[in-house]
């Protein structure tokens, strides 16, 4: 089989090309300079991650802790109204009695308050004449985002009781 002549420069020019590409890795995998650089390229995003992810669950917790306060906050205003009540009905009183919780948490914890959206409060009335309370918010991330965490889920639990000591 006779080849083409005028297909062997083509030829020996894409073989030279390659040789050429190959001897010029090569001489990239041996050159040390630059190589912080490098390292200094690939490490930043896995450090903004780092540090994103601490600003965030930094104010997740100071979220957490002001929706626990404003919880207790709540319920011990619901629970001080409950105790001010002579001959308690909850079918009669209950709803005051809420309301005043629900007037104590909404002071404690702004609607919209850093940022946080979907913010919930729901109060029960026990039997034993103690108050129980959830509280619930969403807090949307401002840096982890961009790495696929959108959102933390916040919520706390909380109770107020009247105990008497028996002395």
């Amino acid at each position: 089989m006779s080849s083409d002549p005028r297909l062997a420069p083509a030829k020996n020019s894409r073989c030279a090309r390659a040789r050429a590409a190959a001897a010029c890795l090569r001489e990239l995998a041996r050159d040390t300079s630059g190589n912080a650089l490098m390292i200094l390229a690939f490490s930043i995003v896995p450090l903004l991650a780092l540090v994103g992810s601490s600003i965030d669950m930094g104010r997740a917790y100071r979220v957490e802790s002001r929706l626990q306060q404003a919880c207790d906050a709540g319920v011990l205003g619901a629970r001080k109204e409950l105790g001010a009540i002579t001959n308690f009905d909850p079918d009669v009183d209950g709803a005051a009695v809420l309301t005043k919780g629900n007037r104590f948490f909404n002071a404690n914890f702004a609607d919209g308050i850093y940022n946080s959206v979907d913010r919930n409060f729901e109060m029960t009335l026990e039997e034993d004449q103690s108050v129980g309370g959830t509280a619930s918010v969403i807090l949307p991330t401002e840096i982890m985002q961009f790495f696929g965490k959108e959102q933390i889920d916040i919520s706390v639990n909380c109770r107020a009781e009247l105990s008497i000591p028996n002395t």
